[in-house]
């Protein structure tokens, strides 16, 4: 008999390591010149390096192999085996043998399994995306590689490999479970890293543009953004210095949201809808809390002066537009606090 037959879980996880692996080959080595020198620099690093977006060609079609293989056990794996079908060990007496000492389908025939097993029609965007990689893994491993790779392409391909063959969020999932289920990340402030971890948005978003990053979320990030509290918690306690990635999001739950929520972290936080008393910040999304006051779009803490421990929110109170923000030098009654421009408390 076969022994040791391959899961539909078994190459899933494979696909989502292999295009961890490949992310993380590109994220590594660019996030150390990104943020810090000019473009020119950038180019040159990534011109000295193709060899690793190279490695990252080979790991995306990985991905793309297994994926389909997984879907392919889903029927039977033994679709999955090349060669005669009288050589395959099930007879009374013949000897067992293991799955992987079979050869399997090559590449080219791969593709026509994976399609006659599906249950729906292929789209022509995705055989053209397997194709594509296909032929550029060809020229790394079997010839001279002609095509000078960029970050931002390959980000676009591991980005897109996630949405035709799993589907919206399944890149960050699969980020988030990758480094946080390493048997090392118990031995680090996994709050802090987590806080952190909010870079890679920040690095995608810039290499791919907001609109392409969106397409692989559920969650609207199109919207107005703000600090996430419980993030800027985690990171600043470690760090000391000033959190500054934004992906805390309103919760579109109600007219006026009191709730922000966490592409990053997850995480909800019940939050004040109130002008930030800084003249030259037009947020309107206060958090509030016992431990700490402070404004979620400008980061600054709030410290209202003795007797004003606590103002009025803004939403469904009396206010004069023409006031403007509400500065401190002008805190001499409750009702000052409530004049404000809430055009935005809806946004």
């Amino acid at each position: 008999m076969i022994k040791n037959f391959p899961t539909p879980e078994d190459f899933g996880k494979l696909a989502q390591d292999c295009l961890n692996q490949a992310f993380d080959v590109i994220f590594d080595t660019d996030k150390h010149v990104y943020e810090f020198y000019e473009e020119a620099l950038q180019s040159e690093v990534w011109e000295y390096s193709q060899g690793k977006l190279n490695t990252a060609v080979v790991l995306i079609h990985q991905a793309i192999e297994a994926f389909m293989k997984a879907s392919i056990c889903l029927t039977s794996p033994l679709l999955l085996l090349e060669g005669k079908r009288t050589e395959w060990p099930v007879m009374p007496k013949q000897k067992d043998k293991d799955f992987n000492d079979f050869y399997t389908t090559p590449s080219e025939s791969l593709l026509y399994t994976y399609v006659a097993t599906l249950s729906r029609k292929i789209d022509e965007a995705l055989v053209n995306h397997i194709d594509e990689i296909r032929r550029l893994r060809n020229q790394i491993v079997h010839g001279i590689p002609k095509k000078k790779l960029e970050p931002k392409y390959l980000i676009l391909k591991v980005l897109e490999t996630h949405l035709f063959f799993r589907s919206k969020d399944s890149w960050w999932d699969s980020q988030i479970e990758s480094h946080f289920n390493h048997p090392l990340a118990q031995y680090y402030d996994a709050t802090f890293e987590f806080a952190r971890f909010a870079e890679r948005l920040d690095y995608v978003e810039a290499q791919i543009g907001k609109s392409k990053l969106a397409a692989n979320f559920t969650f609207n990030i199109k919207g107005r953004r703000y600090l996430c509290p419980v993030c800027k918690g985690w990171y600043e306690a470690e760090a000391g210095d000033e959190y500054t990635h934004r992906w805390a999001f309103l919760k579109a739950s109600r007219k006026v949201s009191t709730i922000v929520q966490c592409l990053n972290c997850a995480n909800e936080t019940e939050i004040v809808r109130q002008n930030c008393p800084y003249e030259d910040c037009k947020g309107t999304v206060l958090l509030n809390t016992d431990e700490s006051e402070c404004c979620l779009t400008c980061g600054r803490e709030i410290y209202w002066p003795e007797g004003y421990k606590e103002a009025p929110q803004v939403a469904g109170s009396p206010y004069d537009p023409s006031i403007g923000h509400v500065q401190f030098d002008y805190l001499t009654s409750p009702n000052s606090l409530i004049k404000g421009n809430v055009d935005n408390l809806n946004e």
